[in-house]
């Protein structure tokens, strides 16, 4: 992994070059035009998300967001990581390196001494317990603004609130 970086970067540190290759690397999963996923970027990226930016000889070939959102736990408002986007250029897909970029996202999260929550489909759930994500149940969480119908939430490093009784409610636009 030599000539691989992962850089993390905030908002005001990306370029609009960087916004737009994130943009177009985004089109190669989802349907949406590069104009589309510019203008979802601009309309619902903050200043402290963080982008995670695997490069490879100056070519961006990985991307993982995270977004830095509200949640309440026992009536009080805090912030957590909403695991949003993870992505591998197509020509780079079987060469393990998402396995650099989640133990790199893993990192920082235990680093900022944070907790981090996804939602995927039931077929990835085995990918992310392999970084110690773990399967929330149905009734120990909420997501206030955001429908995820036969999806799944997982959570990591969160163990000191997954004993307790309360739901959790998430905000992901807030």
């Amino acid at each position: 992994m030599s000539d691989i970086k992962i850089k993390i970067l905030k908002k005001n540190q990306l370029t609009k070059k960087i916004v737009k290759e994130i943009c177009l690397l985004k089109t190669q999963h989802w349907k949406n035009s590069v104009n589309s996923q510019i203008n979802w970027f601009e309309n619902n990226i903050k200043a402290s998300d963080l982008h995670f930016n695997l490069i490879k000889n100056k070519t961006l070939i990985g991307y993982v967001l995270l977004r830095r959102r509200s949640f309440k736990f026992y009536n009080k408002k805090n912030k957590y990581y909403y695991f949003d986007t993870l992505i591998i250029d197509k020509k780079y897909r079987g060469k393990k390196l998402s396995f650099h970029l989640m133990n790199a996202t893993k990192n920082k999260i235990i680093e900022m001494k944070s907790h981090s929550f996804l939602i995927c489909r039931k077929e990835m759930i085995k990918f992310y317990k392999k970084f110690e994500w773990k399967l929330y149940k149905k009734d120990q969480f909420i997501i206030d603004d955001h429908n995820f119908d036969k999806k799944y939430g997982m959570f990591l490093n969160i163990e000191r609130l997954e004993k307790l009784k309360s739901k959790i409610i998430y905000y992901i636009n807030k």
